[in-house]
């Protein structure tokens, strides 16, 4: 089990994921409805929880999250990995 110092870090990278995810959606003038919509999510809260770094961004929509975005979808991945699992970043890519 994780201490808490460790779940504090985690849900710190988790945010940074988050506040990149708003200011693009921002930067191509999308709304969280529309994010929500076109990934066919459903509900504009979930894109919410996301940019807050509350929820993960569903592995299956990755790279239609990139496209919305205007991102290589590959940044987004590595962006996510990071947060979510940044052993396997590290092994994967080196330093993290």
């Amino acid at each position: 089990m994780a201490d808490y110092k460790t779940k504090d870090f985690h849900d710190i990278r988790r945010q940074i994921v988050g506040g990149w995810l708003k200011e693009r959606r921002e930067a191509v003038r999308l709304t969280q409805k529309q994010i929500a919509d076109a990934l066919g999510i459903g509900y504009y809260t979930f894109v919410s929880a996301m940019e807050a770094g509350r929820s993960r961004v569903p592995q299956e929509k990755y790279e239609q999250y990139a496209r919305l975005l205007k991102v290589p979808a590959a940044d987004l991945a590595k962006r996510v990995l990071r947060a979510e699992d940044p052993n396997a970043f590290r092994i994967i890519f080196g330093r993290g």
